[in-house]
């Protein structure tokens, strides 16, 4: 078989969420790693998943 090239140009907004969640994920991150609680995160406004 011969590869196809699916090379296309990202969308700019697809990109800027991404840059985003990996920013938000730094951040996180951080916070967590200094001592900081999750319901600090959540009073910024940061929203997380929260499982039943």
């Amino acid at each position: 078989m011969k590869p196809e090239k699916n090379i296309s140009k990202p969308e700019p907004r697809i990109i800027t969420v991404l840059k985003k969640m990996i920013e938000d994920k730094k951040v996180i991150h951080e916070h967590l790693s200094k001592g900081g609680k999750l319901s600090e995160l959540e009073a910024k406004g940061f929203k997380f998943v929260k499982f039943l």
